[in-house]
């Protein structure tokens, strides 16, 4: 079982160390994170539409993962492949 509170101290050194090494790359992504916010083109409704297809589309891929290392363990076990 992952431990989130050491994955997330992880992750936060990581982005630190990126912005002491290019301060631009993290200023840049946060830039393009606040955009759609900022012009509205899309609207809330859509942009909300939007991160959950891609909540969706993370969690197909985490599931075919786990098929496959099931998979891989297991190579006598035949299972067909999860579709979404």
């Amino acid at each position: 079982m992952l431990d989130w509170n050491e994955y997330r101290k992880q992750v936060g050194a990581g982005v630190k160390e990126i912005g002491q090494l290019s301060p631009d790359t993290i200023r840049g992504y946060m830039e393009l994170s606040s955009a759609g916010q900022k012009k509205n083109l899309l609207g809330a409704k859509t942009r909300e539409f939007i991160a959950r297809r891609s909540n969706r589309a993370q969690a197909r891929t985490r599931l075919r993962r786990r098929w496959v290392l099931r998979q891989q363990s297991m190579p006598g076990l035949r299972l067909s492949i999860p579709h979404a």
